[in-house]
């Protein structure tokens, strides 16, 4: 074999070498990815968590259930609960929404997200609280809101308790 011949042959492992150096590097950029991604749901659920055993500390019941329903009679500390709560849920609905802008949540995700808030959006104290505190949040996210707000039932869907005793009524009647 001549020189030239070696040449060839160096190229073509050279070529071989980098093709194989290329498909491992996407394979690697791909589970960052994931990995990425991963680490942000398990953020997004800790968030979810947390706020969520807030809501259920007893502490905190009738602030919560005056304020969803907009009971007037919440008092001032009552109300100043229910809105650090919700306020809460309304920072971290503003992360997701910006999590799913920027490519990083799923839409299968994102829409279950909105279909919560759209039935959030349906209580009145809920309705209530997001219109005196929407300026406080970027515009596109404080417009996918007032959107989920129009597209709300037009009354919350009752009381949850009288709802969820039926249904256990109905499933010991199986």
């Amino acid at each position: 074999m001549s020189l030239s011949d070696w040449s060839s042959v160096a190229s073509l492992v050279s070529s071989v070498a980098v093709f194989i150096s290329l498909i491992y590097l996407a394979i690697q950029v791909r589970q960052a990815e994931r990995n990425q991604q991963a680490s942000i749901r398990q953020g997004r659920a800790t968030r979810a968590v947390d706020i969520i055993l807030a809501a259920g500390d007893p502490a905190y019941a009738d602030a919560l259930s005056k304020g969803t329903a907009g009971d007037a009679a919440i008092s001032q500390v009552e109300l100043g609960q229910f809105a650090a709560i919700y306020g809460a849920f309304l920072a971290s609905g503003e992360d997701t929404f910006l999590q799913y802008r920027e490519g990083l949540l799923s839409d299968a995700v994102f829409a279950s997200f909105g279909e919560s808030w759209r039935q959030t959006l349906a209580e009145p104290g809920v309705r209530a609280l997001w219109k005196l505190r929407r300026h406080g949040f970027e515009a596109e996210f404080a417009a996918f809101m007032d959107k989920l707000m129009a597209d709300a039932p037009s009354s919350a869907a009752g009381d949850f308790r009288t709802a969820w005793k039926a249904e256990v009524a109905a499933q010991k009647a199986r």
